[in-house]
């Protein structure tokens, strides 16, 4: 699945811990020195990508409204994206509308596209190019279009007409909610997530296999949620929502750590919440963190 591109280095462990009492919950961070994911976009400098509007329009191809040898018959495909689109909805301040079209194709890689957010299944030699260069057997990839200040103009899912999606859990298959979601991600602007329950964890496995550290499903995650508030804030009526914190991290020699993966955990449950990189100056900034405030048995901590 496809995003924009991180650089990342290598080297050694290293890990400290630095609480904060936060909301009602205590954060603790951790450093890993060491290899991360990379991944791509089509071209344009590295930006904070977002959307200018908080209401996008989703075109569904009519490759996705016919029947299709990749989608499972029997499978809803316009429920799986009626309830992916909803999840992002209810995270943060966003809307969206479906409308139906006859195009079947990416835009060409450039400066701009057609200006349609469209999402197709077609086998088209534009599609079957465009998915090729993200590896073989990508199930689905994302080519977002934006201007110089990281404005985002259109993007287009395609997914991929050789592999095999379904709507009921079919073993073997690929989940089409599931893979939705975290394109619908990739739409937003999102990057990818290094925590594997994330939606946007740079990998899916088929339904009833395995697949490596595969853990997420149809639900978002809070590190999800709190990637889509930072960019879009919370939905209308979420009033107290988040709460951030900012923390300069040094080596052992004192100096900053700099472009280096923090991890964020929940010290009372021990959950991983949240997985930055540290900017030039050693300082990483987790915002949107969801606060969770105890209940009376201190056992639960409810959105």
């Amino acid at each position: 699945m496809a995003s924009h591109q991180k650089k990342n280095s290598s080297g050694r462990l290293a890990s400290f811990q630095i609480s904060a009492a936060l909301a009602g919950f205590a954060l603790i961070l951790c450093l890993l020195v060491g290899n991360s994911l990379a991944t791509t976009v089509d071209a344009g400098p590295d930006v904070d990508l977002r959307w200018p509007a908080r209401r996008i329009v989703i075109s569904l191809s009519s490759s996705l409204q016919e029947t299709s040898p990749a989608i499972m018959r029997g499978s809803n495909v316009r429920t799986a994206l009626e309830s992916a689109l909803k999840s992002w909805s209810s995270a943060a301040n966003l809307s969206f509308e479906i409308i139906e079209t006859d195009q079947t194709n990416v835009s060409p890689a450039g400066s701009s596209g057609d200006g349609v957010n469209l999402i197709t299944i077609a086998g088209s030699a534009e599609n079957i190019l465009f998915l090729s260069t993200h590896g073989p057997r990508v199930p689905a990839a994302t080519r977002i279009f934006y201007d110089r200040r990281g404005r985002i103009t259109e993007t287009d899912i395609v997914l991929n007409p050789s592999e095999l999606f379904s709507t009921n859990g079919a073993f073997g298959t690929f989940d089409l909610e599931t893979v939705l979601l975290h394109e619908i991600g990739h739409l937003l602007g999102l990057e990818h997530s290094d925590l594997p329950f994330a939606s946007m964890y740079d990998g899916i496995a088929r339904n009833g296999i395995l697949g490596g550290l595969m853990a997420y499903g149809r639900e978002l995650s809070d590190v999800d949620v709190a990637m889509a508030r930072t960019k879009y804030g919370p939905p209308d009526g979420v009033n107290d929502c988040c709460t951030s914190l900012t923390a300069k991290i040094l080596t052992g020699q004192r100096r900053p750590a700099i472009n280096e993966k923090v991890w964020l955990e929940e010290s009372l449950s021990g959950r991983l919440v949240s997985a930055l990189q540290t900017d030039r100056s050693g300082v990483v900034r987790f915002e949107a963190l969801l606060n969770r405030m105890p209940n009376s048995q201190g056992s639960r901590f409810p959105k």
